[in-house]
C-alpha cells in the first residue's frame, strides 16, 4: 500500500513537472518583442496618443509601438510605427535614441484567469528631437483609423500622472477628425491618467533622465 502511494506521489510530480515545463515552452514560444517609442521634443515636452476606439484594444492613452519584424532592428521598427500613426518621419540627424527599458506584457496577467492569450516584451526607446513640440506639431499627420487624440505632455504634468492624484487641471489636446483634421481642444488631466501600467512604468523611467547627474540620462 505504501509503495503504490509512493508512486503515485512520484507520477504526479513527474506530470506537474512536465506541464510545467510545457507552460514555460508556450510562453517562450509566444514571446513576441515590440519596440515602442517615446518621442521627446528639444524643449522636453513627450508626445502621447490615444488609439482609435474602433481598434480592438480599448482606448487610452500612451506611445508608438508594433512588433519588430525579421531582421528589423528596434529603432527602425520604432520609427516606422512613429510614421505610420503620425506621419512624423524622424532622420537619424534630426534624433538621437536610447533604451530606456524593457517590459514584460501578458494578458491575462494572472494564471487564474487564464493561459496568457498575448505576451510581449516592449522595449522602450527614447528618441531625443531637435525641434520643439510647436515645430513637430505642425509637421503632425495622423491616421484617424489608429489615432483619435495627441497631447504633449511636461515633467510636472507626467508627475500628476504617474502620481495617481486627481487634478482639476485641464491641457492642451490634439483631436483627430475621421477625415484626419487636427482639432485643438482642452482635454482633462484625468483622462490621460488612464493609462496601462507599462506606460506608467517607462513615464517613471523618463522622469529619472530629466533628474541633474542621472545614470539614464
Amino acid at each position: 500500500m505504501i509503495i503504490y502511494i509512493t508512486n503515485n506521489y512520484k507520477c504526479i510530480i513527474q506530470l506537474y513537472i512536465f506541464f510545467k515545463l510545457l507552460y514555460f515552452l508556450y510562453i517562450l514560444i509566444r514571446n513576441v518583442p515590440m519596440s515602442t517609442v517615446l518621442l521627446q521634443s528639444a524643449n522636453q515636452r513627450l508626445l502621447l496618443t490615444r488609439r482609435a476606439s474602433s481598434l480592438r484594444i480599448f482606448s487610452m492613452f500612451g506611445f508608438h509601438r508594433g512588433h519588430v519584424e525579421l531582421d528589423e532592428k528596434l529603432l527602425d521598427a520604432g520609427l516606422r510605427e512613429l510614421k505610420e500613426e503620425t506621419g512624423l518621419k524622424q532622420s537619424p540627424d534630426e534624433i538621437s535614441s536610447q533604451l530606456l527599458g524593457l517590459w514584460e506584457s501578458v494578458y491575462p496577467h494572472l494564471l487564474s484567469s487564464g493561459i496568457p492569450k498575448r505576451h510581449h516584451i516592449v522595449m522602450y526607446i527614447i528618441l531625443r528631437s531637435s525641434q520643439s513640440h510647436f515645430q513637430l506639431q505642425t509637421r503632425l499627420r495622423t491616421d484617424p483609423a489608429e489615432v483619435s487624440a495627441c497631447v504633449w505632455v511636461y515633467a510636472s504634468l507626467v508627475k500628476v500622472v504617474v502620481s495617481a492624484v486627481d487634478s482639476e487641471k485641464n491641457c492642451s489636446n490634439t483631436k483627430v477628425s475621421p477625415h484626419g483634421e487636427l482639432i485643438e481642444t482642452l482635454l482633462p488631466v484625468s483622462d490621460i491618467e488612464r493609462i496601462s501600467t507599462g506606460t506608467k512604468f517607462v513615464l517613471e523611467l523618463w522622469l529619472k533622465t530629466l533628474e541633474p547627474h542621472s545614470e539614464m540620462g
